[in-house]
Order: C-alpha cells, then structure tokens, then sequence
C-alpha cells in the first residue's frame, strides 16, 4: 500500500511523464515496487509506414525533447524501482 495523498499528488502532475516521475519517487519512499504493463499500438506504427507524411510528427515525437521519448527516458530512468516490465 502507498500513503494517503499518493493519488491527489499523482492527479496533480501534468501528463505521463510528470506522473510515472512521481510515482517512482514515491513508491522508492515507501519500499514499493511497480509493474508497468505496456501494449504496443500497432495503429500508432501503422500510420506512419501509410502515410508518410506522419513520419514528421513521428520523428518530433520520438527525437529530441518528443513527448514519447521523454516518457520512454522516464520509463529507462525508473528501471531501478521495475519489478517487471511487459511490453
């Protein structure tokens, strides 16, 4: 079990990242592990072999400071406090 005020502090954080971020602070804190279970979007990857003009918005996404590659920076950062991660 994780303390009270964990989901208000959690709702408070802005996106995924700002949230996983937290979280991982505050399971660490209370000697908890977390299991991340991720499913693949074959849509997401399917778009853009379809239409390549996609491919831009992947790239920004994926590159750089993208929204997905900071939230998978996050996920790599955290391994410590993984018990398991399925993708």
């Amino acid at each position: 079990m994780l303390p009270q005020g964990i989901k208000e502090g959690l709702n408070a954080k802005r996106g995924a990242v700002e949230q996983l971020d937290y979280l991982y602070k505050e399971c660490y804190k209370a000697g908890q592990s977390i299991y991340l279970f991720m499913d693949k979007y074959d849509h997401f990857t399917n778009k853009i072999l379809s239409e390549p003009s996609c491919l831009d918005n992947y790239r920004s996404e994926t590159h750089g400071t993208g929204y997905l590659r900071s939230f998978f920076d996050t996920v790599k950062a955290g391994t410590y406090m993984l018990s398991s991660v399925v993708l």
